[in-house]
């Protein structure tokens, strides 16, 4: 018993980390390089908020300024979409790369829908420029009524969207589609909406890693 104790106390020490262990790197971010549909140059606001530094953990923050939906009294509602790209040029150190749409978004926006006969398709989708083929969604579905603002979860829908070593450029697929069973219009026209009920912000995981 006497030789055990010892022993243990060793291993106990051996398992410890290092002390002084260098934090993960953080990211630099770039105005969105480019952008589309109804993003247009300075109606997307883009930040990064720091979760965890020594882990490398972070969240990309998107505000976009007109994205709720809408459609004129006379027209109906099938198909009304918005849509949204914006690349985002992401500097990583060498050494390290990114991992984007890691635990999902978290989507907060308007959404007016007059009754069951209309519902909504919210989908996400990230992807790196050096790996376009992958691509990593989230997706959300609204079913009426619903009247207001809200602030939802959408789970990621298989894998996530990996970078090259050393940054990259992420591109950022937002999509909204208003549906309608009936010949009825989307629930409200555009003037029934105050300037802050089309804005939607978006909020999604990034990770740095090494390579």
């Amino acid at each position: 018993m006497k030789l055990l104790l010892p022993l243990l106390f060793v291993r106990c020490i051996i398992a410890l980390p290092a002390a002084g262990t260098d934090p993960t790197p953080g990211i630099t971010l770039d105005i969105p390089t480019s952008s589309g549909g109804i993003c247009f140059n300075g109606s997307v606001n883009t930040v990064t908020k720091t979760v965890n530094s020594t882990t490398g953990v972070f969240q990309l923050v998107h505000t976009l300024d007109t994205f709720t939906p809408w459609t004129e009294p006379s027209r109906t509602a099938n198909n009304q979409r918005r849509n949204c790209v914006a690349n985002v040029d992401i500097g990583i150190p060498s050494g390290y790369r990114a991992r984007a749409n890691t635990v999902g978004n978290d989507v907060s926006g308007y959404i007016q829908l007059e009754d069951a006969k209309m519902s909504a398709l919210f989908i996400a989708d990230y992807s790196f420029a050096s790996n376009p083929d992958s691509v990593s969604s989230s997706t959300l579905y609204f079913v009426g009524p619903m009247n207001g603002r809200f602030t939802r979860h959408a789970d990621v829908e298989g894998k996530v969207a990996l970078s090259s070593c050393g940054g990259d450029t992420l591109k950022t697929a937002y999509r909204i589609r208003g549906l309608s069973a009936s010949s009825s219009s989307l629930g409200y026209s555009r003037r029934d909406l105050e300037p802050d009920d089309f804005k939607w912000v978006i909020t999604t995981g990034v990770e740095i890693l090494k390579c």
